[in-house]
């Protein structure tokens, strides 16, 4: 499991807003080159976003969300055809202005969580804080 949090100058309605924007999630999910279409009224509990991977091999992929609880909580499971399912769970905290960002992702499958080992969590880590930078930049901008 891999767990980052970054502190944004923007209140959780804004950090929301951006999270609730299907056309932003590429500007802000390492690795997703372009947003499609997908299913349902984004980010309601069933719907989901397509979107192309970026890097030399274009691949599509998915997310669901889970759950939402707006402007609280976001709970994603992503289903990439080459890789085991994940679910994300964003949460945001609001004090005085600021928000903290909470993002947990840890693979669906409890097994592959332990497989992962220190390394590819290290890795995972790595992958969202600049996720999280991303948000903060987007979120801040908007307020």
């Amino acid at each position: 499991m891999a767990v980052n949090e970054i502190t944004v100058h923007a209140t959780a309605e804004d950090v929301y807003a951006v999270l609730s924007d299907r056309t932003r999630y590429g500007d802000w999910v390492v690795g997703t080159e372009r947003t499609m279409r997908g299913e349902g009224p984004w980010p309601e509990p069933g719907s989901e976003l397509r979107y192309r991977t970026a890097g030399p091999i274009k691949l599509s992929d998915r997310t669901v969300v889970l759950e939402a609880e707006e402007p609280r909580r976001l709970r994603l499971k992503t289903r990439a055809w080459f890789a085991p399912d994940a679910e994300i769970i964003i949460e945001l905290h609001e004090e005085d202005g600021w928000t903290r960002i909470r993002l947990e992702e840890r693979p669906a499958h409890p097994l592959l969580n332990v497989l992962l080992g220190p390394l590819g969590h290290g890795l995972l880590g790595l992958r969202n804080a600049e996720a999280l930078r991303r948000l903060q930049r987007l979120a801040e901008d908007r307020a």
